[in-house]
C-alpha cells in the first residue's frame, strides 16, 4: 500500500541491484523530477505530521470560582 501510494503522483523508473541483505540504487529517470532542496526541514514537517496524533492533549482550563 505505501509503495502504490507513492507511485500514483510519480512517474519515471528506477533500477536497484538486488543482492543478499540489500538493495542498491543504480538509476532513477522522470519526466518532470522533483528535487527535495531542504531536508532537514522536509524531515522536521514529517515528523511533525506523523506524530500529530499523538501529541499529548491540552491541559484543562481551571474555571475561576
Amino acid at each position: 500500500m505505501f509503495i502504490d501510494a507513492c507511485a500514483a503522483r510519480t512517474t519515471g523508473s528506477v533500477t536497484w541491484r538486488l543482492r543478499s541483505g540489500g538493495a542498491d540504487t543504480r538509476s532513477i529517470t522522470a519526466g518532470e523530477p522533483l528535487y527535495l532542496r531542504d531536508r532537514e526541514a522536509w524531515e522536521e514537517r514529517s515528523i511533525s505530521a506523523e506524530s500529530a496524533p499523538f501529541a499529548p492533549a491540552a491541559a484543562p482550563a481551571l474555571a475561576a470560582v
